[in-house]
């Protein structure tokens, strides 16, 4: 249920126009709803203990790990 809350919102924002870039999470709920909206697994970041699972991109404990690399992407 939770995962599918979260597809629900992500489909919302993507109807009123909304390109989504980047995802970022720490559940694998997360990383559900973020396959299933068509966001790339080389954008979702995911962290803890789900850190990297299903092809995403590891976070590992922290968002401090990724920011460098996200801020350097166009």
């Amino acid at each position: 249920a939770v995962e599918a809350f979260k597809l629900a919102r992500l489909r919302e924002l993507q109807k009123a126009g909304f390109q989504i870039d980047w995802a970022f999470g720490n559940a694998s709920s997360d990383i559900g709803a973020y396959e299933s909206a068509k966001i790339p697994k080389a954008r979702t970041f995911i962290a803890g203990k789900h850190s990297g699972e299903r092809d995403t991109q590891p976070a590992g404990e922290g968002w401090l790990e990724v920011a460098p690399r996200v801020a350097a992407t166009p």
